[in-house]
């Protein structure tokens, strides 16, 4: 088990229970047997609105002062991860540079939210969008932030899916994005970046289970088959009773891909842990 996508109360999307802290959430992963927990709490950029309440520097203490207590390989194999979850890293891309820069940090997702002007895709009505020019700037937007080194992993690839399909019930026909997803892929393995199975999608309630990763298997397998080697795992869970739900069946998904290790990340640089080890 190992789960590389995780907040606390200190995401402003995330329950405000105290119980809901990087402390009890390492307890929690202790217990379950995880061996690697990455706390990734959002950081969501271009979106002053939402986050002008968001302390990054109390989160960061918090984590700093989780990872001295649970830090390094434990006696039981337990690894704690000092980590970020960076959104729309090009539309503020110094202030990106300025937090990816500090020395505590080990681990930075990045991921893309919401478009340029526009609202995160949780919020949008997607009855009133041309959904085929929607999702092209999408993945349009990704590429860009493929191009940028302000990160070690692209978190859930078809994130805005969630919504689209589930909650508005709007199907998409996801292969017309090939070749945009390919390059994509090209551009995180040209820069040693790697891609995030994010399980949300095989248990979080959008309404109806996506019963989908994001991505899914078949674009799993072309990272791989286009020669990606880095794969994380991460449930995106919000609540500490969530932590590492979807997470055996993300890892048989990367197995069957044909990866052999998953990867988590030590002050910025990649590590691996063997599936069958």
């Amino acid at each position: 088990m190992i789960d590389c996508h995780t907040h606390t109360r200190n995401s402003p999307d995330a329950p405000q229970d105290a119980g809901n802290n990087p402390a009890a959430l390492c307890k929690k992963a202790i217990a379950m047997g995880i061996k690697v927990l990455a706390i990734t709490e959002h950081c969501d950029l271009g979106d002053a609105e939402t986050y002008k309440t968001l302390n990054i520097e109390k989160f960061m203490q918090e984590n700093t002062a989780v990872k001295k207590t649970y830090g390094g390989i434990s006696a039981d194999g337990f690894t704690f991860v000092a980590g970020i979850e960076l959104g729309q890293i090009t539309q503020e891309p110094e202030r990106a540079e300025e937090i990816a820069a500090d020395p505590r940090l080990d681990f930075i997702l990045a991921s893309v939210h919401a478009l340029p002007g526009r609202q995160d895709f949780y919020w949008i009505d997607y009855s009133k969008e041309n959904i085929s020019e929607l999702l092209q700037a999408y993945f349009e937007e990704i590429l860009k932030l493929c191009s940028t080194g302000t990160f070690d992993v692209l978190a859930h690839l078809t994130y805005c899916l969630r919504y689209i399909e589930i909650r508005h019930g709007i199907l998409v026909d996801i292969s017309q994005y090939d070749g945009i997803i390919e390059e994509i892929f090209k551009s995180l393995i040209r820069r040693g970046k790697g891609l995030e199975i994010n399980t949300s999608g095989l248990w979080a309630k959008f309404g109806e289970k996506y019963g989908k990763t994001l991505p899914e298997y078949r674009h799993i397998k072309l990272y791989k088959d286009l020669g990606g080697e880095i794969i994380s795992v991460g449930s995106d869970s919000h609540c500490i009773t969530d932590l590492g739900k979807g997470i055996p069946e993300g890892i048989e998904l990367a197995k069957k891909a044909g990866f052999k290790y998953l990867a988590y990340y030590q002050k910025r640089k990649v590590c691996y842990l063997p599936i069958d080890g």
